[in-house]
């Protein structure tokens, strides 16, 4: 399980709206974090190398 930390959590969901919603898309999930509130904390829930190469090469593409 990867978790990411709720402040890196917060900088995506201010700064990268975008960011945010192709995670949630390769198996991400908002989650709270030790007691925080809801979403303060992104778990990836779906260990799926294929889905976040296959992420990682469109937004590569997409940059390029």
């Amino acid at each position: 399980m990867i978790e990411f930390s709720p402040v890196l959590t917060l900088c995506i969901q201010i700064l990268h709206a975008g960011a945010l919603e192709v995670l949630l898309a390769v198996g991400f999930s908002a989650e709270a974090n030790n007691g925080g509130s809801e979403g303060d904390c992104l778990v990836l829930k779906r260990d799926d190398p294929v889905l976040l190469w296959l992420a990682e090469s469109s937004l590569e593409a997409c940059v390029a």
